[in-house]
């Protein structure tokens, strides 16, 4: 991905990011979220909610996790759409985990349910 898109993108208002990811996770099939060896790396955020972070593309997961995850060896990890439909939206429905779709290097994103998502990546996919 070009540098000028990403600084683009990375402009973006929350909800823009947010539209911009649902439209590229259907096209790309496929979402990027944190990772160790073991499993998935969940946020809190100021209200305690747990977040799960999901990015479209790889480049921009890269540049916007955070700095302290690099370090302590956190990495950015695939999953296929089937599986993240299949999944990872109910066992995140289940658990009552939102998911934070596009976090910016701000630290910036919207928290959203993963009703919402589903619904949302359903309307993008059947047009």
């Amino acid at each position: 991905m070009h540098k000028d898109k990403i600084k683009n993108i990375l402009n973006l208002s929350s909800e823009e990011r947010y539209e911009y990811s649902i439209r590229e996770i259907v096209k790309l099939g496929k979402v990027w979220a944190v990772a160790t060896p073991d499993s998935w790396v969940m946020f809190v955020d100021e209200s305690g909610d747990e977040i799960f972070p999901i990015w479209p593309h790889q480049e921009v997961a890269e540049l916007c996790i955070f700095e302290e995850l690099k370090v302590i060896g956190y990495f950015i990890k695939p999953i296929e759409l089937d599986s993240f439909l299949k999944y990872c939206i109910p066992d995140m429905k289940e658990d009552d985990i939102l998911f934070g779709v596009f976090y910016n290097e701000k630290r910036e994103t919207l928290a959203i349910t993963p009703d919402k998502l589903k619904i949302d990546l359903d309307e993008e996919y059947n047009g």
